[in-house]
């Protein structure tokens, strides 16, 4: 199950790279659609696995699979409406981006951290209490996930802000005051 679930989110990180291309051409009309057919084909998987009383590995194979489909529709979106470029690798512009986005890095680190840190003391404060904490956690997850608008909102703003840095100091300060 661990080895499902671990290559499911390392094909969902080469999907964060195809809506990164999405975000940086700023159609991100094909990364809403992404996330909408994910929670689709999530919604259909699970319906399935709960009414043929599948397992947790089968629940892990969903995940693999709808991963899997998502990769196909970034790659075929990307093929069809964006140039692919060749690969090469910069090993001095890579050492540059690394040492700029440490910060970045770190800060989503911590974040995950902070998310994760009351669970990991529940467990360790109240022992053989898995219910309980699962139960703590289906209700911490159903407020954190309305942290999905200010996600949605920046990352719709931020490649507008880019080029706005490039183009006009003006227009940045009114779009950033706004």
């Amino acid at each position: 199950m661990i080895y499902l679930i671990g290559l499911s989110v390392l094909l969902g990180s080469f999907n964060g790279l195809f809506y990164s291309i999405f975000q940086s051409y700023e159609k991100m009309e094909y990364q809403s659609l992404g996330n909408v057919l994910n929670s689709i084909l999530m919604l259909i998987g699970t319906l399935l696995a709960i009414l043929l009383g599948f397992t947790v590995v089968g629940f892990a194979v969903i995940y693999l699979v709808v991963s899997a489909i998502l990769l196909i529709y970034s790659l075929f979106v990307c093929i069809w409406k964006f140039v692919l470029g060749k690969i090469e690798v910069d090993w001095v512009f890579w050492k540059f981006i690394i040492k700029q986005a440490l910060p970045f890095g770190f800060t989503g680190i911590f974040i995950m951290i902070y998310y994760y840190i009351d669970t990991v003391m529940l467990s360790m404060i109240i022992p053989n209490a898995d219910e309980l904490i699962g139960w703590y956690n289906a209700a911490y997850r159903l407020t954190i996930v309305l942290s999905f608008i200010p996600s949605v909102y920046f990352s719709s703003i931020f490649p507008i802000m880019s080029r706005f840095y490039k183009k006009s100091h003006k227009s940045l300060k009114f779009a950033f005051q706004r």
